[in-house]
């Protein structure tokens, strides 16, 4: 009887570990994250299940939902680490960061996180994928966009005005010998005017 249950409990472990790969991921739950939150943007990590059957842990940042050109959900995102990590091992090739495609019927586990990012990576394109594997870009996250607190752009704008103020002292010099030719020039011609108008008194 406890051999029997103990086989039990291993097939039951193993069809809840199949029905939550099956959960796919809705395009609502990925476009809920592209809205974003006033230009904030947020981590997102799920579960993702690999061409080797296995199945690893990606913490990324979503940019874009498209469709494939094989009709499937895709979403377009820079990947921070892979089951935590975030540099492959030595004996496996490749890189764990950077932009790469995932399928949503192979994305189980979604969870948004409260870590915000607020600027786009590099690569990022904002008028859609123009990859031959993808159909069409259904949803683009208008990252970029973020609106900085008034008390922050006021810093931003004393800080300039303060840099402007310091460097305005070593030009004034440089204008000073400028204007110096330009009054000798007037001196010279005043005393010209004058000798003129002597010459002219004295014939």
């Amino acid at each position: 009887m406890k051999l029997y249950n103990l086989y039990q409990n291993i097939i039951l472990e193993e069809i809840i570990k199949m029905v939550q790969l099956n959960e796919a991921v809705s395009p609502y739950d990925v476009d809920t994250v592209l809205n974003g939150d006033n230009g904030k943007f947020y981590y997102v990590s799920f579960d993702y299940k690999d061409n080797d059957g296995g199945v690893s842990n990606r913490w990324v940042q979503i940019y874009q939902r498209n469709i494939s050109t094989a009709n499937n959900g895709l979403i377009d995102a820079y990947q921070v680490s892979k089951n935590g990590a975030n540099s492959a091992p030595s004996n496996e090739s490749g890189s764990l960061t950077g932009w790469k495609k995932f399928r949503l019927d192979k994305m189980s586990n979604f969870k948004v996180s409260k870590v915000p990012f607020y600027q786009p990576q590099g690569g990022f394109n904002k008028t859609g994928n123009n990859s031959p594997t993808v159909q069409s870009t259904q949803k683009i996250a208008p990252v970029g966009t973020y609106k900085y607190a008034a008390s922050t752009l006021k810093n931003k704008a004393y800080a300039e005005k303060k840099q402007q103020q310091q460097t305005q002292p070593a030009q004034k010099p440089v204008q000073q010998q400028q204007q110096k030719p330009v009054q000798q020039q007037t001196i010279q011609q005043q005393n010209k005017n004058l000798e003129d108008k002597e010459e002219l008194t004295n014939v």
